[in-house]
């Protein structure tokens, strides 16, 4: 039962707003880390 409910949740689409603002998040991650400071270094994480 429990197993048939995470398949579900986890075929749901995420929204466009939510996964763009995730996307986001993790580019200013990134940048603020120091991993990588340039668009192409950006690219290539």
């Amino acid at each position: 039962m429990l197993s048939q409910a995470l398949k579900k949740d986890s075929k749901m689409q995420v929204s466009k707003t939510k996964s763009s603002f995730y996307r986001r998040l993790y580019v200013a991650y990134l940048i603020d880390s120091q991993i990588a400071s340039s668009v192409p270094e950006l690219m290539a994480a």
